[in-house]
């Protein structure tokens, strides 16, 4: 039985990249409104010289405290998630090879069983029914022997 996870990991996976491409989208549309109405790149993003006349304490949080207070734990989560991942179906691999393994060795069983039951009725029908001194079965039991031999 597969989670929802590995169901739908390509969708869930495909949902992510949408919704990536659109933060940054976001992030550029902002940017461009911004300079647009006269402010310079480098002010609210802190990437470039800071070319404002406010002082640092009260600028306020720009694009680089963001990402340095939202990558790393995103980062993690994601590191984390997906090793979380391909332990689970290792571990749904090596018991899916067990189950194999168990259904092959109960198989085998269930023939062994059936084997030397049927071996057990045919030595008791040749004990009860003293079939052993019949001439017939000699000649058929020498012939089927002499057939196995060829074989």
């Amino acid at each position: 039985m597969k989670t929802f996870l590995q169901a739908h990991w390509k969708l869930i996976l495909a949902v992510i990249a949408a919704v990536i491409v659109i933060v940054v989208a976001g992030f550029i549309v902002w940017g461009l409104y911004l300079r647009s109405h006269g402010y310079v790149w480098a002010n609210w993003t802190r990437f470039g010289v800071y070319t404002g006349s406010l002082s640092k304490d009260d600028r306020g949080k720009t694009l680089w405290d963001w990402m340095g207070l939202l990558l790393v734990p995103i980062l993690v989560g994601a590191v984390a998630g997906l090793w979380s991942y391909y332990q689970q179906r290792n571990e749904s691999m090596r018991a899916d090879i067990r189950a194999t393994s168990e259904r092959e060795i109960a198989l085998d069983g269930q023939r062994e069983e059936a084997m030397r039951s049927y071996f057990d009725k045919i030595g008791q029908l040749l004990m009860e029914k003293d079939l052993l001194k019949t001439k017939d079965v000699e000649k058929y039991t020498k012939k089927a022997v002499v057939g196995w031999v060829r074989f």
